[in-house]
C-alpha cells in the first residue's frame, strides 16, 4: 500500500495537464507541418517525451524520493511479476470489454491508428513503432502522468476509492472515443488499484505494456499477414 502523501497538488496537476496541450498543439498545428511531411509519429513519441519531462519536473521540483514508487533495484523483480500477473487479468477484461461494446454500439466501433497500421504491417517490421510507442512509451508516460501525478494528488483529497476513479475517468476522457469510454476506466482502475496495492508504479507500468503489447501482437496475427 502507498502510505505516503505526495507534495504535488490539483494546482501542480493542472498545470502539467495545460502545458502538455499547449506545447504539442503548437508544435503540431504551427511547427511540425512546416519542417515535416508525415509528422504523426515524430508528434506521438514527442508527446510522450513532454509528458515525462514534466511529470519528472513536478518530482524534481518537491525534492520527491522516487525510490517511494517501488524503483529500488531489490523490489524491481517482484514488482514485474505483479505486474505481468495483472497484465494477464487487465488484457482479458479489454478483450471481453471490446467484445460487448462491438455487439451493443457497433456505430461507434473504430480500432486505435496504431492497430490499424498494425493490421496492414506487411511483416513484423511493420510493428516496430506500434510497439515501441504503445508497449514502452505510452506506459511510461502515462503511468507517471496519470497514476503518480494524477492519482496520487486526488487521492489526498478523496482517499483511495474515489482518487482512483477520478483519475481512471481522466485518463479514459484523454483518449477521446466514446467506443473505448468503458474499457479505458475498468482497465485505467486495474492499473491505478495495482500501483496502491504494490505501492510501485513499476508494477503498473510493466501491466500497461503487457496489455498494449499483447493486443498488438494480437492483432497482427488475426489480420491474416503473411511473415516475411
Amino acid at each position: 500500500m502507498i502510505k505516503h502523501i505526495v507534495p504535488w497538488n490539483l494546482g501542480d496537476v493542472a498545470w502539467v495537464y495545460l502545458m502538455r496541450i499547449a506545447v504539442v498543439f503548437v508544435l503540431g498545428r504551427q511547427v511540425f507541418p512546416g519542417i515535416l511531411a508525415d509528422y504523426a509519429a515524430v508528434l506521438e513519441i514527442t508527446d510522450r517525451l513532454i509528458t515525462v519531462l514534466l511529470a519528472g519536473f513536478i518530482i524534481y521540483h518537491y525534492k520527491y524520493n522516487i525510490a517511494l514508487f517501488g524503483l529500488s533495484a531489490k523490489s524491481i523483480p517482484r514488482n514485474i511479476l505483479w505486474g505481468l500477473i495483472a497484465g494477464v487479468g487487465l488484457l482479458f477484461i479489454s478483450i471481453i470489454n471490446e467484445s460487448v461494446m462491438s455487439t451493443y454500439l457497433p456505430l461507434y466501433q473504430t480500432k486505435h491508428p496504431l492497430l490499424l497500421q498494425v493490421e496492414q504491417a506487411q511483416s513484423w517490421l511493420g510493428l516496430v513503432r506500434p510497439l515501441l510507442l504503445a508497449g514502452l512509451a505510452a506506459p511510461v508516460a502515462e503511468e507517471l502522468l496519470y497514476r503518480v501525478i494524477t492519482y496520487l494528488s486526488f487521492k489526498k483529497i478523496f482517499g483511495v476509492l474515489l482518487g482512483a476513479l477520478s483519475g481512471a475517468a481522466i485518463f479514459a476522457l484523454f483518449h477521446f472515443n466514446i467506443y473505448w469510454l468503458s474499457e479505458m476506466v475498468v482497465v485505467a482502475l486495474g492499473l491505478t488499484l495495482l500501483f496502491e496495492l504494490t505501492g510501485s508504479i513499476v508494477s503498473a507500468m510493466v501491466a500497461h505494456s503487457f496489455v498494449n503489447t499483447a493486443k498488438i501482437i494480437l492483432a497482427y496475427l488475426q489480420s491474416g499477414t503473411i511473415i516475411t
